[in-house]
């Protein structure tokens, strides 16, 4: 996956440019496959324990 680089603001960001940005900076990983004519994408998140 090509690397991002951070806006500079919302206001000055194409529709559609932010979706693979946010989800790169909120995830822990994401796997993408192309498997029969599908598309598979999975996104990582730890989960954490606010209750400890």
């Amino acid at each position: 996956m090509k690397t991002l680089k951070k806006p500079n603001s919302i206001e000055n960001t194409a529709i559609g440019g932010l979706g693979i940005f946010l989800t790169k900076e909120m995830s822990d990983g994401i796997e993408y496959n192309h498997v029969d004519g599908e598309n598979h994408l999975k996104i990582f998140k730890k989960k954490i324990d606010y209750y400890k």
